[in-house]
């Protein structure tokens, strides 16, 4: 469903605008105009829930999150684009569908997990 608002006037300095809801719901990604009202299209999303992530070594190092598109991503009522994890992290809601993220420690790549977003679930993201 579409929602039309007048913009805040800080958000003009900003070309794009991913928004989402306290009830899950997340907006298309949406070009914001020079002046006049933005309208957003929504959908129901998904989160995901980070778990196993205290089985890796403390020598490993701190373990980050980060889509493999580099987009960013919500944590906490914010846009991250990387993120430290520990088991019980939740991240979202993202729109439903395929998302690729790389588990790192520091600048090391550890492995990229393959998940799939659905529309109103919270996805178990098992790091191993």
């Amino acid at each position: 469903k579409a929602a039309s608002k007048q913009v805040p006037g800080q958000w003009r300095e900003y070309r794009n605008v991913v928004a989402y809801t306290d009830d899950g719901r997340i907006s298309d990604p949406a070009r914001i105009p020079q002046r006049g009202p933005l309208t957003l299209r929504w959908t129901q999303g998904g989160y995901l829930t980070v778990a196993g992530a205290s089985a890796y070594p403390d020598e490993a190092g701190a373990l980050v999150l980060r889509r493999t598109d580099g987009r960013p991503f919500f944590e906490e009522q914010r846009s991250v684009v990387e993120a430290f994890i520990e088991d019980g992290d939740r991240f979202g809601p993202f729109r439903p569908g395929a998302v690729e993220f790389e588990l790192r420690a520091g600048r090391r790549l550890l492995r990229t997990y393959h998940v799939v977003i659905r529309t109103g679930e919270e996805r178990r993201l098992r790091i191993r």
